[in-house]
Protein backbone atom coordinates (compact mmCIF):
# COMPACT_ATOMS: atom_id res chain seq x y z
CA UNK A 1 0.00 0.00 0.00
CA UNK A 2 2.94 2.29 -0.61
CA UNK A 3 0.80 4.29 -3.03
CA UNK A 4 -0.83 5.83 0.00
CA UNK A 5 1.27 8.61 1.45
CA UNK A 6 2.89 7.97 4.80
CA UNK A 7 1.48 11.25 6.04
CA UNK A 8 -2.00 9.98 5.29
CA UNK A 9 -1.31 6.86 7.30
CA UNK A 10 -0.15 8.84 10.28
CA UNK A 11 -3.08 11.20 10.06
CA UNK A 12 -5.45 8.25 10.00
CA UNK A 13 -4.36 7.02 13.44
CA UNK A 14 -7.26 7.98 15.73
CA UNK A 15 -6.54 10.79 18.17
CA UNK A 16 -8.02 8.66 20.94
CA UNK A 17 -4.85 6.58 20.76
CA UNK A 18 -3.12 9.29 22.78
CA UNK A 19 -5.33 8.80 25.84
CA UNK A 20 -5.37 5.90 28.26
CA UNK A 21 -8.85 4.93 29.43
CA UNK A 22 -8.88 5.78 33.11
CA UNK A 23 -11.69 3.34 33.88
CA UNK A 24 -9.84 0.34 32.45
CA UNK A 25 -8.82 -2.39 34.92
CA UNK A 26 -5.19 -2.05 35.96
CA UNK A 27 -4.07 -5.24 34.23
CA UNK A 28 -5.25 -3.83 30.91
CA UNK A 29 -4.54 -0.16 31.58
CA UNK A 30 -0.94 -1.02 32.37
CA UNK A 31 -0.29 -1.82 28.72
CA UNK A 32 -2.17 1.00 27.09
CA UNK A 33 -3.04 2.12 23.58
CA UNK A 34 -1.03 5.30 23.46
CA UNK A 35 0.93 5.99 20.30
CA UNK A 36 3.44 3.16 20.05
CA UNK A 37 6.23 4.72 18.00
CA UNK A 38 9.18 6.11 19.93
CA UNK A 39 9.77 9.81 19.17
CA UNK A 40 12.24 10.99 21.80
CA UNK A 41 15.64 11.30 20.08
CA UNK A 42 17.58 9.80 22.99
CA UNK A 43 15.09 6.90 23.20
CA UNK A 44 15.43 6.32 19.45
CA UNK A 45 19.21 6.06 19.76
CA UNK A 46 18.94 3.77 22.78
CA UNK A 47 16.49 1.46 21.03
CA UNK A 48 18.80 1.20 18.02
CA UNK A 49 21.75 0.41 20.31
CA UNK A 50 20.02 -2.38 22.24
CA UNK A 51 18.30 -3.93 19.25
CA UNK A 52 20.84 -3.58 16.46
CA UNK A 53 24.23 -3.40 18.16
CA UNK A 54 23.99 -5.06 21.60
CA UNK A 55 21.18 -7.47 20.61
CA UNK A 56 19.26 -7.21 23.89
CA UNK A 57 21.99 -8.70 26.14
CA UNK A 58 21.28 -10.69 29.30
CA UNK A 59 23.44 -9.77 32.29
CA UNK A 60 21.85 -11.74 35.13
CA UNK A 61 20.11 -10.20 38.14
CA UNK A 62 21.78 -6.79 37.77
CA UNK A 63 22.16 -4.36 34.89
CA UNK A 64 25.57 -3.92 33.30
CA UNK A 65 27.06 -0.73 31.92
CA UNK A 66 27.74 -0.45 28.19
CA UNK A 67 29.47 2.16 26.06
CA UNK A 68 27.71 3.48 22.98
CA UNK A 69 29.66 4.21 19.77
CA UNK A 70 29.97 7.90 20.68
CA UNK A 71 31.43 7.14 24.12
CA UNK A 72 28.31 7.64 26.25
CA UNK A 73 27.27 5.06 28.83
CA UNK A 74 24.01 3.16 29.14
CA UNK A 75 22.79 0.44 31.51
CA UNK A 76 20.74 -2.67 30.76
CA UNK A 77 20.36 -6.43 30.61
CA UNK A 78 19.27 -7.07 34.18
CA UNK A 79 16.18 -8.95 35.30
CA UNK A 80 12.93 -6.99 35.50
CA UNK A 81 10.82 -8.57 38.24
CA UNK A 82 7.34 -7.44 37.09
CA UNK A 83 6.29 -7.71 40.72
CA UNK A 84 2.79 -6.35 40.15
CA UNK A 85 2.31 -8.76 37.21
CA UNK A 86 1.22 -6.01 34.84
CA UNK A 87 3.12 -7.34 31.83
CA UNK A 88 2.62 -10.97 32.81
CA UNK A 89 -1.16 -10.49 32.95
CA UNK A 90 -1.30 -8.65 29.65
CA UNK A 91 0.71 -11.34 27.84
CA UNK A 92 -1.50 -14.03 29.36
CA UNK A 93 -4.63 -12.34 28.00
CA UNK A 94 -3.07 -11.89 24.57
CA UNK A 95 -1.54 -15.34 24.15
CA UNK A 96 -3.42 -17.63 26.52
CA UNK A 97 -0.07 -18.65 28.01
CA UNK A 98 -0.15 -18.26 31.78
CA UNK A 99 3.15 -20.00 32.43
CA UNK A 100 6.26 -18.40 33.89
CA UNK A 101 7.57 -15.34 32.06
CA UNK A 102 11.00 -13.70 32.07
CA UNK A 103 11.75 -10.02 31.50
CA UNK A 104 14.86 -7.89 31.14
CA UNK A 105 15.16 -4.11 31.42
CA UNK A 106 17.20 -1.55 29.48
CA UNK A 107 17.74 2.21 29.80
CA UNK A 108 16.05 4.32 27.15
CA UNK A 109 18.67 7.07 27.13
CA UNK A 110 22.47 7.11 27.19
CA UNK A 111 24.31 9.62 29.36
CA UNK A 112 27.71 11.25 29.31
CA UNK A 113 28.84 10.09 32.77
CA UNK A 114 28.13 6.95 34.77
CA UNK A 115 26.88 9.03 37.70
CA UNK A 116 24.31 10.98 35.67
CA UNK A 117 20.63 10.30 36.30
CA UNK A 118 19.32 7.39 34.23
CA UNK A 119 15.89 8.96 33.73
CA UNK A 120 12.44 7.37 33.98
CA UNK A 121 12.15 5.74 30.57
CA UNK A 122 12.97 2.05 30.10
CA UNK A 123 12.59 -0.72 27.56
CA UNK A 124 11.41 -4.09 28.85
CA UNK A 125 12.02 -7.24 26.82
CA UNK A 126 9.88 -10.33 27.30
CA UNK A 127 12.19 -13.26 26.63
CA UNK A 128 9.55 -15.86 25.69
CA UNK A 129 7.83 -13.87 22.93
CA UNK A 130 10.44 -11.25 22.03
CA UNK A 131 8.01 -8.46 22.90
CA UNK A 132 9.50 -5.05 23.66
CA UNK A 133 7.59 -2.58 25.83
CA UNK A 134 8.52 0.97 26.61
CA UNK A 135 7.65 2.77 29.83
CA UNK A 136 7.89 6.54 30.12
CA UNK A 137 7.11 6.73 33.83
CA UNK A 138 9.44 4.16 35.43
CA UNK A 139 7.23 1.06 35.19
CA UNK A 140 3.91 2.80 35.83
CA UNK A 141 2.50 2.25 32.32
CA UNK A 142 3.76 0.40 29.27
CA UNK A 143 3.34 0.55 25.51
CA UNK A 144 4.15 -2.35 23.20
CA UNK A 145 6.33 -1.31 20.24
CA UNK A 146 6.94 -4.54 18.28
CA UNK A 147 5.20 -7.72 17.13
CA UNK A 148 7.54 -10.17 18.81
CA UNK A 149 8.22 -13.70 17.59
CA UNK A 150 4.54 -14.50 16.95
CA UNK A 151 4.48 -12.02 14.07
CA UNK A 152 1.98 -9.37 12.95
CA UNK A 153 -1.71 -9.12 13.78
CA UNK A 154 -3.55 -9.56 10.48
CA UNK A 155 -6.97 -8.03 9.86
CA UNK A 156 -9.94 -10.03 8.46
CA UNK A 157 -10.63 -10.19 4.72
CA UNK A 158 -14.26 -9.06 5.04
CA UNK A 159 -16.10 -7.05 7.70
CA UNK A 160 -19.83 -6.20 7.71
CA UNK A 161 -20.59 -2.87 9.39
CA UNK A 162 -24.00 -1.75 10.72
CA UNK A 163 -25.41 1.45 12.18
CA UNK A 164 -27.62 -0.35 14.69
CA UNK A 165 -27.42 -3.56 16.72
CA UNK A 166 -28.89 -6.57 14.94
CA UNK A 167 -32.07 -6.65 17.03
CA UNK A 168 -33.00 -3.16 15.82
CA UNK A 169 -32.63 -3.99 12.15
CA UNK A 170 -30.55 -2.20 9.53
CA UNK A 171 -31.76 -1.08 6.11
CA UNK A 172 -28.20 -0.46 4.97
CA UNK A 173 -24.67 -1.57 5.77
CA UNK A 174 -21.09 -1.03 4.64
CA UNK A 175 -19.07 -4.07 3.65
CA UNK A 176 -15.29 -3.81 3.95
CA UNK A 177 -13.40 -5.96 1.44
CA UNK A 178 -9.70 -6.10 2.19
CA UNK A 179 -7.51 -4.95 -0.68
CA UNK A 180 -4.15 -5.46 1.01
CA UNK A 181 -2.33 -5.28 4.31
CA UNK A 182 1.27 -5.48 5.39
CA UNK A 183 3.44 -5.03 8.43
CA UNK A 184 6.20 -2.46 8.24
CA UNK A 185 8.69 -0.61 10.37
CA UNK A 186 9.00 3.14 10.42
CA UNK A 187 12.56 4.37 10.65
CA UNK A 188 14.08 7.77 11.15
CA UNK A 189 12.85 9.57 14.25
CA UNK A 190 9.80 7.31 14.73
CA UNK A 191 10.98 3.69 14.89
CA UNK A 192 8.41 1.06 15.73
CA UNK A 193 6.30 -1.58 14.03
CA UNK A 194 2.87 -1.04 12.54
CA UNK A 195 0.22 -2.61 10.33
CA UNK A 196 -1.07 -0.94 7.19
CA UNK A 197 -4.56 -2.03 6.07
CA UNK A 198 -6.58 -1.04 3.02
CA UNK A 199 -10.27 -1.87 2.57
CA UNK A 200 -12.75 -1.28 -0.24
CA UNK A 201 -15.93 0.24 1.24
CA UNK A 202 -19.12 -0.95 -0.45
CA UNK A 203 -22.61 0.26 0.47
CA UNK A 204 -25.39 -2.30 0.49
CA UNK A 205 -29.15 -1.84 0.98
CA UNK A 206 -31.62 -4.27 2.52
CA UNK A 207 -34.42 -5.50 0.26
CA UNK A 208 -37.30 -6.51 2.53
CA UNK A 209 -39.05 -8.49 -0.20
CA UNK A 210 -36.02 -10.58 -1.12
CA UNK A 211 -34.76 -10.65 2.48
CA UNK A 212 -31.20 -9.87 1.47
CA UNK A 213 -28.74 -7.02 0.91
CA UNK A 214 -27.90 -5.67 -2.56
CA UNK A 215 -24.85 -3.70 -3.65
CA UNK A 216 -25.52 0.00 -4.30
CA UNK A 217 -23.67 1.07 -7.46
CA UNK A 218 -24.76 4.68 -6.98
CA UNK A 219 -23.24 5.04 -3.53
CA UNK A 220 -19.86 6.55 -2.77
CA UNK A 221 -17.85 3.33 -2.74
CA UNK A 222 -14.13 3.84 -2.40
CA UNK A 223 -10.87 2.41 -1.04
CA UNK A 224 -9.55 3.55 2.30
CA UNK A 225 -6.22 2.83 3.96
CA UNK A 226 -5.18 3.26 7.58
CA UNK A 227 -2.08 2.52 9.61
CA UNK A 228 -2.10 1.24 13.19
CA UNK A 229 0.76 1.03 15.71
CA UNK A 230 1.32 -2.49 16.95
CA UNK A 231 -0.64 -2.02 20.19
CA UNK A 232 -3.74 -0.75 18.38
CA UNK A 233 -3.48 -3.41 15.69
CA UNK A 234 -3.45 -6.14 18.33
CA UNK A 235 -6.62 -4.73 19.89
CA UNK A 236 -8.50 -3.97 16.68
CA UNK A 237 -7.78 -6.91 14.38
CA UNK A 238 -9.93 -9.35 16.35
CA UNK A 239 -12.80 -6.93 16.94
CA UNK A 240 -14.95 -6.27 13.84
CA UNK A 241 -16.90 -3.53 15.63
CA UNK A 242 -13.66 -1.64 16.33
CA UNK A 243 -12.63 -2.04 12.68
CA UNK A 244 -16.00 -0.65 11.60
CA UNK A 245 -15.61 2.37 13.88
CA UNK A 246 -12.20 3.14 12.43
CA UNK A 247 -13.12 2.75 8.75
CA UNK A 248 -16.82 3.66 8.57
CA UNK A 249 -18.10 5.35 11.70
CA UNK A 250 -20.67 2.56 12.16
CA UNK A 251 -20.57 0.99 15.61
CA UNK A 252 -21.43 -2.65 15.02
CA UNK A 253 -19.50 -5.22 13.01
CA UNK A 254 -19.39 -8.91 12.17
CA UNK A 255 -17.16 -11.09 10.00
Amino acid sequence: MMALALAAFLAAVPMSAAVQTAAAPKAHAAVDDRYGWVRNAAAVAALAFWRDRAHWPATGPQNAMYHTPNGDVINGGGVYQDRDQQLRTWIGHETGNWGAMNFREYDAAARHNSWDNRGAMRYILNVEYGLVFRTDDHYGNFTLINWGTDGPAYFPDHVFCYENPSWQGNNRRIVLHQVRQYSYEIGGDTPGEAMSVEYMRDWEWWHSGDRRYYHDDRANNYRQGMSFPVQQALWFHRDPSQICRQFTGFNYGTT
